[in-house]
């Protein structure tokens, strides 16, 4: 009876947490709107597709590549018909982990007082901030790489399932999983080498063949970022994106105490994966820079894996303080910490009362608009970061959605029946969106405008 007891309490600790996470979603939701972003309404435009269609191709004008766990948690929002929702209860989840994970890596160093100050830490980093409430995938794979290196020895094979989690999210966690191998190897008993060489080569095989069928080219993720214009970052010019990432991230001295973390690791255990997972993060980050996977605009989500280290090294360095100044060090630093984090904090909650309240307006008024006016057939053009938004608010099929900007150019304005538009947005427009832009709207909304060509 106990140990039927004992087997019960994990899944009540996960209906918990979703059930915790739901609500949280409910009320920031209530509060600033939805944050989701433009992956993530890709992924969810993309369930919505198999569904109404049948279909599992990706569409020209989709920025995103499918990513497998990220689409089969869309999937999930779909069958239950509430997809916002679960998506994003989903990343409100993987939000808790990322702080869970960054606390249980600072205790295993440092005791529970570092793990409660990495918990705030990590709770109010702008960038896993910023990157939860977007539903960015980053989130989860961070959660997952640091939440390896909190395990320490000997947890071969729940390591080996986190990674396996993470590999399904970034494809640099394949790496990491191959690293963790070579690790581990040694001493390891037979199934525990079967668990970690399994979380190198299965993740892998299933994103490459599922590229292969959504998209026909298995590769379709690195060849993506070509299409989209992507353009690699000379080695020299690291230091002027390391300039621009710094301040999102938080300042330098919250940074500062990380690398003092970094480089006592070092001396101490080389060979952990605390120290060993940051180091190959960095160079895969300059590497990826270069050969234009990633663009220097965006590298701060890229990075959270390597980020997300940074609470837990910034505890760990300040709980080294002797005797009885530990604890008011530990607390003064964290709260300065927190103090530098504040300026971002309420850019972040800008950006998003923002775009919740033009993907509401999206949601309850102009996509429908939108659906009216092409129903007739032809294309919508939109905004490059709402088509997905504006595929799930409408019965608009995904493929006859295109940019606003590629009118003009590649898509021919003939064929366009309506623009759905932002005003405000100061971006370069080509053939007929500039002259529309001066004749009235058929329908408006206060962000948003709907014109129909003569």
């Amino acid at each position: 009876m106990a140990a039927r007891a004992h087997a019960g309490r994990p899944a009540l600790v996960a209906i918990g947490l979703v059930a915790a996470s739901a609500l949280v979603f409910q009320l920031v939701r209530s509060r600033v709107g939805v944050g989701l972003s433009s992956d993530s309404y890709s992924y969810l435009a993309w369930a919505k597709r198999l569904f109404a269609e049948g279909k599992l191709d990706h569409t020209p004008y989709d920025f995103t590549a499918p990513k497998p766990l990220e689409l089969l948690v869309a999937t999930v929002g779909e069958v239950v018909s509430a997809p916002v929702a679960v998506f994003g209860t989903w990343a409100v989840l993987c939000y808790f982990g990322a702080v869970v994970a960054a606390a249980a890596l600072a205790k295993r160093f440092a005791g529970w007082p570092a793990a409660a100050a990495a918990g705030v830490l990590a709770a109010t980093m702008p960038p896993l901030v910023r990157a939860a409430w977007s539903g960015d995938s980053t989130v989860p794979y961070a959660a997952c790489l640091v939440g390896v290196a909190a395990l320490g020895p000997g947890r071969n094979r729940a390591a080996a399932a986190l990674l396996g989690v993470a590999g399904l999210l970034r494809p640099e966690a394949w790496g990491l999983a191959a690293l963790y191998a070579a690790l581990t190897w040694r001493g390891a008993s037979r199934n525990d080498r079967v668990a970690v060489v399994a979380a190198a080569v299965v993740p892998p095989v299933l994103w490459l063949s599922f590229d292969w069928v959504a998209t026909g080219d298995p590769l379709y993720g690195a060849h993506a970022t070509e299409r989209f214009g992507v353009v690699g970052v000379p080695l020299q010019r690291a230091p002027d994106v390391l300039h621009q990432v710094v301040p999102a991230l938080g300042g330098w001295p919250f940074l500062l105490l990380g690398v003092v973390a970094l480089v006592a690791g070092l001396r101490r255990r080389p060979l952990d994966p605390a120290v060993l997972f940051p180091l190959a993060l960095l160079l895969g980050l300059l590497v990826e820079l270069q050969v234009g996977l990633i663009g220097a605009e965006v590298v701060w989500r890229y990075a959270l894996g390597l980020f997300l280290f940074l609470p837990a090294g910034a505890a760990i360095v300040l709980a080294q303080a002797p005797g009885r100044v530990r604890l008011p060090v530990l607390a003064v630093g964290t709260l300065a910490c927190v103090a530098l984090f504040a300026g971002r904090l309420q850019e972040t909650r800008v950006l998003f009362k923002g775009r919740g309240l033009l993907a509401t307006e999206l949601e309850e008024q102009m996509a429908p608009a939108a659906e009216r006016a092409a129903a007739g057939g032809g294309l919508v053009a939109t905004e490059s970061h709402w088509g997905g938004a504006l595929s799930l608010f409408s019965d608009i099929p995904r493929d006859r959605i295109v940019p606003a900007g590629v009118v003009g150019g590649a898509i021919d304005p003939a064929e366009v029946r309506a623009y759905l538009i932002i005003p405000r947005l100061q971006r370069k427009r080509t053939g007929e969106v500039g002259e529309i832009d001066e004749g009235p709207p058929v329908a408006r909304s206060l962000l948003w405008r709907l014109y129909v060509p003569d």
